[in-house]
């Protein structure tokens, strides 16, 4: 039988470790003034506070709780500040972005054993190599520009009209529009970028890109996969378990090597056959003097990552907006009414619109601007990162601190119908039925006895960006004219500071060109009942995700008459 000293020891040797874990964390408690921060537990921080899957609505939640614009995340070693307010993110990111030009080092995206994608223009650190991916980019795609591919965009746009004609015939259409919107937008990047015209959906490059894009949207996450909140997990052997993320990392990586390489070495055939069509990179495969200080390798690399980021800056986020917007106009059927009178007034029944038409339609353009207000494309937007210590209103913000910006948080309401899930009641739950094969033993203690309900999502005000009611009055009401008040601000949606979208142009030249043309031929309405009820569509998200993708809801899509219909019909022939 075993002495009482004997089993002291023991104890002892087994709290030890734990205890000194414990005295460590204590000593190095902040002795800095950070922002407001959530309950923060020993080693894992405030690791509880962000549950996967929607985190730009447990971020903007933190705010409102915290009554705070900025919020201070400590997760492991990883320092987090987000802001949630236009006027801090301004100053913060716009006034000092010699301070906040960096990207963070998100492991599952860039480290060499996973997707090896540290390269990728939007999330490579500020240096040399971004300064060059933007000065090629910005020689093509400035204001004065872009006005050179405007004939693209509208050729684009009237071959979307007719395929759409064929959409109507179809009781649930929501796939078939989501389709037509992304092979459009797909097939106008892809020209833009090489030239090359896509044959339809099934387009191998296209669905090589698509993937791609999909796989980097959902490794950015900061919850998708734990070993971007703990990056000491690359260390962990191949072998042990809980480690498919190790494999669906090195997945990814081969398959977005391969989608950047099929268009460009298409593209380099072209060229040296003399057979290629106007595009961006064309010039540059040629010997461009801008890159003459490059090797011929490296002279690949780069315009392979050129490429592919016009093709996602252009794509998915044009196509989701558009699915936003078909939404906005089902649930704001008088909006649509209106903008349609606008657009006969200026354009007959026998034009359909084209750019130079841009400036006599103030109510397309300020609906434009209502549905990036309520619905971002990318609600967290790209994160930041310091890479110089920094200070603001009394704050310290440390290098090396990850910068993320909250552009949009709904009321969580059922009386809203927007399309956003409120918070789990107990968020740690979620997170363990993901992550609990890592953590369980440790972590089930933690749960027991954090029994703080601050993610229960009831009916709140919030200050996040787009609702912010500090800047639009009756924020949740979908409204264009509230920008006739020239003192109401545009919000946010092509990133900040030196990291701002190259392509923000091109992009609004495209929104509006489709969306006006859309609003011209076509009318979007909601289902009817049998006894003739309409039916409003629940409008939800797709979790794990950047990027704002609603899921399917119900609808209507019909040509607006015969006379458009015969419109249409000759737009298109005339775009071959």
């Amino acid at each position: 039988m075993d002495s009482p000293t004997s089993v002291q020891a023991v104890s002892f040797m087994a709290l030890a470790p734990l205890a000194f874990v414990l005295l460590c964390y204590l000593l190095r408690w902040p002795t800095v003034r950070h922002p407001p921060s959530p309950m923060s537990f020993p080693l894992v921080g405030n690791l509880l506070s962000i549950p996967p899957g929607h985190e730009y609505i447990a971020f903007a939640k933190l705010g409102e709780e915290l009554k705070s614009d900025m919020v201070f995340l400590k997760i492991f070693s990883q320092k987090i500040i987000v802001l949630n307010s236009t006027d801090v993110a301004t100053e913060i990111l716009d006034k000092r972005s010699a301070f906040h030009s960096d990207r963070p080092f998100i492991p599952m995206v860039a480290d060499a054993s996973l997707m090896n994608w540290s390269r990728v223009p939007s999330l490579i650190e500020y240096s040399d190599t971004w300064r060059q991916y933007r000065r090629i980019m910005g020689n093509w795609l400035n204001k004065r520009a872009v006005t050179q591919f405007n004939d693209m965009q509208e050729q684009q746009t009237r071959l979307l009209l007719r395929r759409l004609m064929g959409v109507t015939k179809h009781t649930r259409p929501f796939e078939h529009v989501k389709n037509e919107f992304f092979f459009a937008t797909g097939s106008l990047m892809l020209q833009l970028a090489y030239g090359y015209r896509p044959w339809g959906p099934q387009d191998p490059f296209l669905k090589e890109v698509q993937l791609a894009i999909h796989n980097i949207l959902s490794a950015t996450m900061q919850t998708r996969f734990l070993v971007n909140l703990f990056p000491s997990l690359l260390y962990m052997p191949d072998w042990f378990p809980w480690t498919r993320w190790k494999r669906t990392g090195k997945e990814w990586g081969v398959q977005q090597e391969k989608a950047k390489a099929m268009p460009y070495e298409w593209l380099k055939q072209q060229v040296a056959n003399g057979s290629h069509q106007p595009s961006l990179l064309a010039p540059l495969v040629k010997d461009h003097e801008m890159l003459s200080n490059l090797t011929s390798s490296e002279k690949d690399e780069l315009l392979k990552e050129v490429g592919i980021v016009l093709f996602a800056g252009g794509t998915d986020t044009i196509s989701n907006f558009l699915i936003s917007f078909v939404a906005a106009m089902i649930l704001n059927p008088d909006v649509q009414e209106k903008a349609q009178r606008e657009l006969d007034a200026v354009l007959g029944h026998t034009t359909l619109p084209e750019m130079s038409h841009k400036e006599r339609l103030p109510y397309t353009r300020n609906l434009i601007e209502e549905v990036f207000r309520l619905y971002p494309v990318v609600p967290l937007g790209i994160p930041h990162a310091c890479y110089r210590d920094d200070s603001y209103q009394g704050y310290y913000i440390e290098k090396g601190t990850t910068m993320w910006v909250t552009s949009h948080y709904p009321y969580a309401t059922a009386s809203t119908n927007l399309p956003f899930p409120s918070l789990p009641t107990n968020a740690s739950i979620t997170f363990f039925e993901q992550y609990g094969e890592y953590l369980v033993g440790f972590c089930e203690q933690l749960c027991s006895v954090s029994n703080h309900d601050i993610f229960n999502c009831g009916a709140i005000i919030t200050r996040a960006m787009g609702r912010d009611p500090r800047h639009y009055l009756d924020p949740e009401t979908f409204d264009p004219d509230r920008y006739l008040d020239p003192q109401t601000p545009r919000a946010p949606r092509f990133g900040w500071g030196r990291r701002k979208c190259p392509g923000a142009h091109f992009a609004e030249a495209s929104i509006f060109m489709i969306v006006a043309s859309l609003l011209t031929t076509f009318t979007f309405s909601r289902k009817r009942t049998e006894d003739g009820q309409e039916i409003v569509p629940q409008m939800e998200a797709e979790r794990d995700s950047m990027m704002l993708e609603l899921k399917p809801f119900d609808f209507e899509i019909r040509v607006r008459s015969e006379g458009h219909r015969e419109l249409i019909l000759g737009a298109s022939a005339d775009s071959g």
